[in-house]
């Protein structure tokens, strides 16, 4: 990514959620598709996708932590209203909004579609949420995630 397409995000990042990252390796990660690299082929290492692994996995202990906290203590209630907050689907319908995607770099194919594709919009966050994680720490991106949540529905996390 050039230092345009970072500032950019960067800027996004600070005046919509008062997040700054420090390491522009990550935001160029967790903005890069895998297709992006369709032509010419090679390896390619540190995409979206792989960052969407650890972010997924942080949005889960963000969201499973808040609702313990609120009192939910019901083992069963706590799995369904995980497993329906970070479901691909529900991720998409809330981030959607924010347009995350438009500072993906993916194929020409992709970029067609990665504002309407579930899957796209979903992995985008993830990615975001993963380098968030790797640069500031489990509080921030809990802080993060807690806010795009309560932005973004109107049922209580």
């Amino acid at each position: 990514m050039s230092g345009n397409e970072h500032q950019e995000i960067l800027e996004f990042l600070q005046k919509g959620f008062s997040i700054t990252l420090n390491d522009n390796e990550l935001l160029t990660q967790a903005f890069t598709r895998r297709s992006h690299f369709n032509e010419p082929p090679r390896e390619v290492t540190g995409t979206s996708e792989d960052m969407a692994f650890l972010g997924d996995a942080v949005l889960q202990a963000a969201v499973s932590e808040n609702f313990y906290t609120k009192g939910v203590r019901d083992i069963g209630v706590l799995t369904d209203r995980r497993k329906e907050f970070v479901s691909n689907d529900k991720i998409a319908e809330i981030v959607a909004p924010f347009h995350f995607t438009r500072f993906l770099r993916s194929s020409q194919g992709e970029k067609n579609i990665r504002d309407s594709n579930t899957k796209i919009i979903a992995t985008t966050f993830e990615a975001l949420v993963g380098a968030i994680f790797l640069d500031k720490g489990y509080y921030e991106v809990a802080r993060f995630i807690r806010e795009i949540l309560m932005r973004g529905t109107t049922t209580p996390i």
